[in-house]
């Protein structure tokens, strides 16, 4: 093996350490990692009502920046992409709409827990940095300030959509408390 490669496989184990630590389940309904149920209570015309239940959520332990952040996961679910704002999983799901409607959207929280006095990891798209962007790591207030939000219309082969993404963790960085919402009933409404 050239010395070229011997270094990039010695990198890559580091970075590999140096950017995770310690992992752990914290069960909500099952014991081991599963994706979020998702189930739909009702649908027509006029709205989609359905429920998000988390089954648990990983908690990493990360060091970085001379600091020990915590990353949040949920299996099948992928993160908030704002540079250097708390890193949280996003739940996406796309509902159909009628063709000449807008939709908004009601949340009833059915169940929540808050940690105390966590840190958690600012997201980066360049592995291993993770610079805090003080915009929201100086806030007094939850972020993302919204559990769920509904994106602009698409179409897709003649069919409108629209997103609805879904923050199950929301965020203080300045009193360092997590808000995870267990269980949501989310409804839907169309309109126009």
């Amino acid at each position: 093996m050239s010395n070229v490669s011997t270094l990039l496989v010695i990198l890559g184990i580091t970075l590999g350490c140096w950017t995770s630590g310690f992992s752990a389940w914290l069960e909500m309904t099952t014991p081991d990692p599963t994706p979020a149920h998702i189930e739909v209570q009702h649908a027509d015309p006029e709205g989609t009502t359905f429920t998000v239940e988390l089954t648990g959520i990983e908690q990493e332990t990360v060091a970085a920046n001379g600091t020990e952040y915590t990353r949040f996961r949920l299996p099948e679910a992928t993160f908030s992409t704002i540079e250097g704002a708390p890193e949280v999983p996003l739940i996406s799901v796309w509902i159909a709409i009628p063709p000449t409607s807008d939709a908004r959207v009601h949340v009833r929280s059915e169940g929540e827990i808050v940690l105390p006095d966590v840190q958690v990891l600012p997201h980066s798209p360049t592995p291993g940095i993770y610079p805090e962007n003080e915009q929201y790591y100086q806030q007094n207030t939850f972020f993302p300030a919204e559990t769920v939000q509904v994106g602009d219309p698409q179409i897709l082969r003649d069919v409108r959509f629209v997103p609805v993404l879904i923050y199950p963790v929301q965020v203080n960085p300045v009193t360092r408390d997590v808000k995870i919402q267990t269980a949501l009933e989310i409804e839907i409404v169309t309109t126009g």
